[in-house]
């Protein structure tokens, strides 16, 4: 069986190699079974950061829209803010 490792230790295929060969198909299957979990906390990572970011565009769409309107008359507002007229 694979040692004890800490939740987020790396482990590699060559461990494998210092398991018995009676118990290495388990520990290759159970490796592998943390891999896909892990690759899939990283897929749904991804998609909540990039859902958070469209969410943030478009509120930033709207602000600078907001902006230009409430700002017509002060450009150097608008250019502090970084808003091209």
């Amino acid at each position: 069986m694979l040692p004890l490792l800490p939740k987020r230790a790396t482990i590699s295929i060559e461990m494998i190699a210092y398991v018995p060969p009676c118990r290495q198909r388990p520990c290759a299957e159970r490796l592998f079974s943390v891999l896909d979990s892990e690759r899939s906390d990283a897929e749904r990572a991804t998609e909540d950061r990039d859902a958070a970011l469209d969410a943030l565009e478009d509120w930033l769409e709207d602000f600078v829209s907001v902006a230009k309107v409430a700002l017509r008359d002060d450009r150097q507002l608008l250019e502090a803010l970084g808003i091209r007229a």
